[in-house]
């Protein structure tokens, strides 16, 4: 009787043995939800860090921003007269806010595939005294007179357009506005789609650029004088100005938000990998805004990211490059009309 009860008793201890070692087996192979979830925690974790790179103001962050298409609004008449008719229109940018422009519209007969569309970026005039309708009047028209379909947009915060001009880190709202206005142009009748460029003056020349590394339906684009330089240096060159005292402290608050590893991701001249665009540059020896060694600078930038550049100098011409306008303009038609 004595070694039948041992049996039993052996036998219940082997047959636990081989279920604990069958249910660890089973634990091992097939975690708990436990684990499951805290592996999932982990992922979602690593990727909200990797999208946090891309932070608020940053080239990288603007492309990945929604722009959505819409109709260019016809707000009022401005002006008509045999060379073209132009009109104050509106459109909305990011936030839903109300950005204006002025559009010139060429007169004549529409050339086969339709107008080409210069989008016109303006340079830098305190937001309180630009004007829609008066800044960069003479300029833009003359490129009507050529025969394109010529945009000029406020920007934020200029004249009557909605939300705040000057983002403390650089130009990337700016930018924004204009990929915005981008959407709009299927709406325009007898625009051609296939010849879209761009303009950019001083500050203009930074937004132009931008607007084209994020898009690349823009085609070729000119740049006049432009304020394009490294960040932060681009923004705090002007800033130090003594008429600019309290935005200069603006802005450094903000960069200190900013780690110098993310500096690139803020400037177009450190994101030229993804510019497409040709570009014709003029600058001025006598700049006296914008340094003339700027536009070397650039040219270089440009040579060696493997990008198509033609640099005019003019000697003794200022930032506006008054002496040379009717020339730069005729080089600026002559370089859009071959692309």
């Amino acid at each position: 009787m004595r070694y039948i009860v041992l049996a039993l008793v052996v036998g219940l201890l082997i047959a636990g043995y081989i279920y604990y070692s069958n249910e660890k087996s089973k634990v091992e192979r097939y975690p708990t939800n436990i684990s499951v979830e805290k592996e999932n925690m982990e992922f979602k974790k690593n990727t909200q860090n990797i999208q946090e790179e891309y932070k608020e103001g940053t080239i990288p962050w603007l492309k990945q921003q929604t722009y959505n298409p819409q109709k260019l609004q016809i707000e009022n008449t401005i002006t008509s007269n045999s060379d073209f008719t132009s009109y104050k229109v509106s459109y909305k940018s990011q936030d839903n806010i109300s950005i204006y422009a002025l559009m010139h519209i060429p007169a004549g007969d529409v050339p086969q595939g339709g107008w080409p569309i210069l989008i016109f970026n303006h340079g830098y005039i305190p937001p309180e005294q630009y004007s829609t309708e008066s800044s960069y009047k003479d300029y833009s028209e003359s490129y009507a007179r050529k025969g394109f379909i010529v945009i000029k947009s406020d920007y934020r915060g200029h004249d009557k357009s909605e939300g705040k001009a000057n983002n403390s880190l650089g130009r990337i709202d700016y930018a924004m506005d204009v990929l915005n206005l981008m959407e709009t142009l299927p709406s325009i009748e007898n625009a051609n789609l296939d010849k879209i460029f761009m303009y950019g003056h001083s500050m203009g020349g930074e937004v132009s650029l931008v607007a084209a590394e994020v898009n690349n339906k823009v085609k070729g684009i000119s740049l006049w004088a432009p304020a394009v330089k490294e960040f932060p240096e681009n923004p705090a060159f002007f800033l130090r100005r003594p008429e600019n005292v309290a935005r200069l402290s603006e802005f450094e608050l903000a960069l200190e938000t900013v780690p110098p590893k993310d500096y690139p991701m803020y400037g177009a001249i450190t994101n030229l990998d993804k510019l497409e665009a040709p570009i014709i540059l003029h600058h001025g020896t006598l700049d006296e805004s914008v340094p003339y060694q700027w536009a070397i600078d650039l040219e270089k930038e440009l040579i060696q990211a493997d990008k198509s550049v033609q640099f005019y100098t003019y000697q003794n011409d200022n930032h506006n490059l008054t002496a040379s306008f009717t020339t730069v303009v005729e080089r600026d038609v002559e370089f859009f009309n071959s692309l």
